[in-house]
């Protein structure tokens, strides 16, 4: 079993999950089932990679294809001069990682 999400995971998740162009992927459906596997930082942002146990699989055109979803938002954080952003992958129907990244030099 994995861990659990931060609260900034989640809200990014659920965000993304918001999103007027990601409604109708059922991407909530899938934030119960969720934990993480790993966090892997890179130097300018970080990879969160799930264990998505969900017994339904996301809603897209094509479900073995790698699919990327984000929003329009970026992140404003006080140690952050130009923010933050993200974007959530999805492979084969479940959700596989979230990225998050820096904009602009900082580390």
């Amino acid at each position: 079993m994995g861990m659990t999400l931060s609260e900034l995971e989640s809200a990014i998740l659920r965000q993304i999950a918001s999103a007027p162009k990601n409604k109708h992927l059922a991407i909530e459906d899938h934030l119960p089932f969720l934990s993480v596997r790993s966090r892997d930082l890179t130097g300018v942002g970080m990879y969160v990679y799930f264990e998505d146990d969900s017994p339904s699989e996301i809603l897209s055109d094509d479900l073995s294809l790698e699919s990327i979803f984000s929003s329009l938002h970026i992140l404003e954080m006080e140690s952050l001069r130009y923010g933050l952003g993200y974007a959530l992958s999805a492979e084969n129907g479940r959700l596989k990682f979230l990225e998050l990244f820096t904009y602009g030099d900082e580390l």
